[in-house]
């Protein structure tokens, strides 16, 4: 009878391992699913609240979130997924002139500080930087921390995206938090 009892022990500890595991991979897979439609609800806000006109599309490409697992990335969700369109070009560096009839998100142009229709001159961060690229480049640097099993970072990574924000009064990202209460705690970088 001991036997019996140690081989049928062995056999529902295999059973109980196997059947917790794929209980913790489902529980995995369901909770990214629902941090991914998350992370949508947070571009979508993001997009919605922006309120600054985007000259070459690159800062609204950058807006992208991150979801990590045990402090490690393993999701984007970015421009791309939402639908938002490219880029017309990289980012401007400082003193570039770009000239358009429109601008990125298809605002009729006004003039610029210097008074030049239809012309905009680049004047912050170090130019030719792609949005989309630079959200990536953020979140794969970005290291939640390890004790939170899942994790939300939201990035808008440019350089100029402090300026238009702090300098012209523009909201970036900040609206979302408010509009979104129910997020206690999450990351904005």
């Amino acid at each position: 009878m001991a036997v019996l009892k140690s081989v049928h022990g062995k056999y529902s500890d295999q059973l109980f391992f196997r059947l917790f595991r794929n209980v913790k991979e489902y529980t995995k897979e369901m909770m990214l699913e629902n941090m991914e439609k998350m992370a949508t609800e947070v571009l979508r806000t993001a997009y919605a609240e922006r309120d600054f006109i985007s000259v070459t599309g690159n800062l609204i490409n950058s807006f992208a979130v991150g979801i990590y697992y045990r402090g490690e990335l393993v999701r984007v969700v970015g421009a791309a997924d939402m639908g938002i369109e490219k880029p017309v070009r990289v980012s401007l560096s400082p003193g570039e002139k770009l000239s358009v009839t429109r601008w990125w998100d298809d605002v009729p142009v006004f003039p610029t500080k210097s008074g030049e229709p239809g012309k905009y001159i680049g004047n912050i961060g170090p130019g030719r930087v792609d949005g989309r690229q630079a959200a990536i480049q953020k979140l794969k640097s970005v290291k939640p921390w390890k004790r939170d099993t899942y994790s939300l970072i939201v990035v808008a990574p440019m350089v100029y995206a402090d300026y238009v924000q702090d300098k012209m009064g523009h909201d970036v990202l900040t609206s979302v938090r408010d509009a979104m209460p129910q997020i206690e705690k999450i990351c904005y970088i």
